[in-house]
């Protein structure tokens, strides 16, 4: 077997593995023949909810530095609500208080949690999700890369990394939560901002990962900490 086929084969035996733990632990959502799986469930927040739609991301100072004008969370924030669900969904609070994107946009507000790029300064920094580990848990970024292969984003979602898809020509962010083997290289979504449940493995072009493990080695990000939205 060459060097690429037993890489391939050693992901299918990991997914395989982790799929069988899946369905051992009850994360994977079963219907009539269990097609449809959703390994852990993380609440659908939508950007533009009344309550905070209109809270301002990057600081008023940091844009008149560089000339920006402060975005809305419903005009710029969904990777920021991409990851306050994941969040949400893996029981990580905001100092305290449950992560929504209000609450989660409010402390990088004040906490230097965006950054300026390319004239705009409501990019999130993606390492300040961080600071929310607990003495259980370890939040950790750990990289903003090209997509792998369709099999290797599966592996990580059943493992509990949180991936942000990029899609749309590059202009959102999505959070994956799972598949359907009946639409075979799609992905089930929670949208922040469109209606769309699912985006094909095709439309996604790059992805933010986290991991939620144990305290424990961690692998160091290997991308500048920042996403436009």
């Amino acid at each position: 077997m060459t060097t690429a086929g037993t890489r391939v084969a050693g992901r299918l035996v990991k997914l395989a593995f982790a799929l069988a733990l899946a369905h051992a632990l009850g994360l994977v959502a079963c219907g009539a023949e269990a097609r449809v799986v959703v390994p852990y469930k993380y609440p659908h927040f939508m950007q533009c909810d009344p309550s905070y739609a209109n809270d301002t991301m990057g600081a008023a100072s940091m844009c008149a530095a560089c000339g920006c004008t402060p975005a809305t969370v419903c005009q710029q924030g969904c990777a920021m609500s991409c990851v306050s669900m994941a969040l949400a969904g893996r029981n990580v609070s905001i100092s305290g208080v449950e992560s929504n994107p209000g609450t989660l946009n409010a402390w990088l507000h004040g906490n230097n949690g965006y950054v300026c790029a390319g004239g705009d300064c409501n990019n999130l920094v993606l390492d300040a999700p961080n600071t929310f580990s607990t003495s259980s848990m370890k939040v950790a970024f750990i990289a903003e890369q090209t997509k792998p292969e369709f099999s290797v984003l599966q592996e990580w979602l059943v493992l509990g990394r949180a991936v942000l898809g990029h899609v749309r020509d590059n202009s959102h962010f999505v959070l994956l939560i799972g598949w359907d083997d009946d639409y075979p290289n799609t992905f089930l979504v929670n949208d922040p901002f469109f209606p769309s449940k699912s985006y094909p493995f095709a439309n996604i072009s790059d992805v933010i990962v986290y991991d939620f493990v144990e305290w424990d080695s961690v692998p160091a990000p290997t991308a500048a900490p920042r996403a436009m939205d």
